[in-house]
């Protein structure tokens, strides 16, 4: 079997087209909704039943940044994956990748698509098992003019790719069943990375490996996002290997950002008394960057936010606020507690004297 070559190193010399307005972001998300319609039965009749999943959100990723998506499942955090892919058109609001709306020009489209790759949970089931992975990781590369056009150019690149990932050239010539997990997800990055992407998706790609392969995986991922400038968004319930992996940090509850900040600031200070409770949930052996203060909430009970706030039933603060209704009634918006730290709760404007309502 092959092992990671850990005694070669290349310099990946890439062929995409930089950002030109570094002031741009390379893809945002400007108050974006979308709605799935629920299954209904063949009997019933009448309106579809519509499931909220992204609630008016909005964030951005600049050239070579890292932005890491937490919350639970059901939060809403793939689906947000989905937009900035491309892969999804918003029920409203506006995604823009290089300061252009997404969807008004197929061809615009179609050239951020192939700016974008997505790395899996299971790396055993995103590559086909049927494929050598040398023709895995060069799948991306036919059909395109240029550098890559010949086959000898693509066998180089795939040479290319597997020594920047820690693989032997041999590897190639072998299938996906022949590799362990962590060399299997080596292998899903280096089919991501041979277009030389801007943006690449992680989602939840270290979950499926045991604790040491994961180490290497995330320093891998953290040495490629370092030399190659390449952006990535991080989709995942390992709150320690987004930490590890990203510059700023989103928390998704119910379709909706309730807090964003660096790692720092949602880790060791958090604000939202959702935030709380997930970093509270993480067993206290791995996490000794993490706040250690108990946090007590309700039980979790379903219930339709419309305007105000989706975590009210749960939540400790309610009660501390002099007109509790607000949480019933208002939606609260992403407002900023300290520098480049933004928290959307009645309960945090109420203790900062910041008015966290509808303008």
């Amino acid at each position: 079997m092959t092992v990671a070559n850990s005694q070669r190193d290349t310099s990946l010399v890439g062929t995409r087209v930089l950002n030109p307005s570094p002031a741009t972001p390379l893809i945002e998300l400007d108050r974006v909704v979308v709605d799935f319609e629920k299954r209904q039965a063949v009997f019933q009749r009448g309106r579809p039943d519509l499931l909220r999943a992204v609630d008016e959100v909005s964030l951005s990723i600049a050239n070579g940044e890292s932005l890491g998506l937490v919350g639970e499942s059901g939060s809403g955090k793939t689906t947000v994956g989905r937009l900035a892919a491309g892969m999804l058109a918003p029920t409203s609001g506006i995604v823009r990748a290089n300061g252009q709306v997404l969807g008004q020009d197929r061809g615009a489209l179609a050239s951020y698509r192939r700016n974008v790759q997505i790395v899996f949970q299971d790396p055993y089931s995103s590559l086909d098992p049927r494929m050598r992975v040398g023709s895995i990781i060069a799948e991306p590369l036919f059909g395109r003019e240029g550098a890559w056009s010949t086959r000898s150019a693509r066998k180089e690149r795939v040479d290319e790719l597997l020594n920047l990932v820690g693989l032997l050239p041999d590897a190639a010539s072998m299938y996906p069943h022949q590799f362990s997990g962590g060399q299997r997800q080596r292998i899903a990055l280096a089919r991501a990375l041979s277009s030389d992407p801007r943006l690449i998706i992680l989602d939840e790609p270290t979950s499926a490996l045991d604790v040491s392969i994961r180490a290497q995986i995330l320093k891998l991922l953290k040495d490629l996002q370092r030399r190659l400038n390449v952006s990535y968004l991080v989709i995942s319930h390992d709150l320690g290997s987004v930490a590890y992996l990203v510059s700023r940090v989103a928390v998704m509850y119910r379709g909706r950002i309730v807090e964003q900040g660096s790692p720092a600031q949602i880790y060791r200070t958090p604000q939202h008394p959702y935030s709380r409770l997930l970093l509270a949930s993480v067993p206290r052996e791995d996490t000794s960057f993490i706040m250690t203060e108990d946090i007590a909430v309700n039980e979790p009970e379903a219930i339709d936010a419309g305007t105000g706030c989706g975590f009210r039933n749960r939540c400790n603060l309610r009660c501390q606020l002099p007109e509790p209704s607000r949480c019933e009634d208002t939606r609260p918006r992403l407002l900023a507690a300290t520098d480049n730290h933004f928290v959307a709760c009645h309960g945090i404007g109420a203790r900062s004297g910041v008015d966290n309502g509808e303008s």
